[in-house]
């Protein structure tokens, strides 16, 4: 187990911080940056019909190793915790993770070969994949107050113990010592929405916690929106940095996040 000012050093700020401060920073560029206020970006229907109106909706499924199909009939995710909100998907982003978890199982191993399933959720294959989205609230749980229907989300995709115990009720395993000391974004048994946790985003609909939803502003364009997740990672990494405006810097690797 890590020492706690090691945990303290890797984990200065949890993902959940990072998002909030990408989604600020994120507005800021919205309405600083003439190029993107202007892009004529594809448009997505915000209507929100009620969920009675079809019990089923379409999405990519993960079975296993080189096997994601195409699914027309998965039910659609209803409130059934206090603490649900339930999102239309606007857009849903394809991650690295996904495709590594494409050629063989890493976050998905123990939803697909553990008896118990996944150990934050319990939840086994085939579950939807996508772990990188936007959305519009569609259904909210009586505990959730700061989000309301028809609102624009992102969602922080970590699960961790106390999802474990507080949301999935799974099990009443307590805390590993990393949750206990408030970083739970290196739980020991970390996992994510869309990686075997539950139904990720690339379906018509996906639900999660409260705690883990996040409203931005409708300025944001939807399809900017599903990318506030890997801004978070690079948001992150740049504050544990160190570096101020200005200073230079060397870049090396290519690809989204680096």
């Amino acid at each position: 187990m890590l020492r706690h000012t090691t945990l303290k050093r890797l984990a200065s700020s949890s993902t959940r911080v990072s998002t909030q401060l990408a989604t600020k920073n994120l507005h800021v560029l919205n309405n600083s940056i003439p190029v993107l206020k202007a892009a004529n970006f594809r448009s997505f229907s915000t209507t929100c019909k009620p969920l009675s109106e079809s019990t089923v909706m379409r999405g990519l499924q993960y079975h296993g190793a080189k096997d994601i199909r195409y699914n027309a009939s998965i039910p659609i995710p209803q409130v059934t915790n206090p603490n649900d909100v339930v999102l239309k998907v606007a857009y849903c982003g394809i991650c690295g993770s996904d495709l590594h978890e494409y050629e063989h199982p890493i976050f998905f191993a123990n939803a697909a070969n553990s008896e118990k399933g996944d150990k934050i959720s319990g939840k086994k294959l085939p579950l939807v994949i996508g772990h990188e989205f936007s959305g519009v609230v569609q259904a909210v749980g009586e505990n959730v107050t700061h989000l309301k229907v028809g609102d624009h989300a992102v969602v922080e995709t970590t699960g961790h113990c106390s999802d474990r115990r507080e949301y999935f009720k799974f099990s009443d395993e307590p805390d590993c010592q990393s949750c206990e000391l408030g970083f739970e974004n290196t739980c020991k048994d970390l996992n994510f929405l869309g990686l075997g946790v539950d139904n990720g985003g690339l379906a018509e609909y996906t639900k999660y916690s409260k705690d883990h939803v996040l409203k931005i502003d409708k300025k944001i364009p939807l399809d900017v929106g599903a990318l506030i997740e890997p801004l978070s990672v690079v948001h992150h990494a740049v504050e544990l940095s160190g570096f101020k405006a200005g200073e230079d810097a060397l870049v090396l690797g290519s690809g989204p996040i680096g």
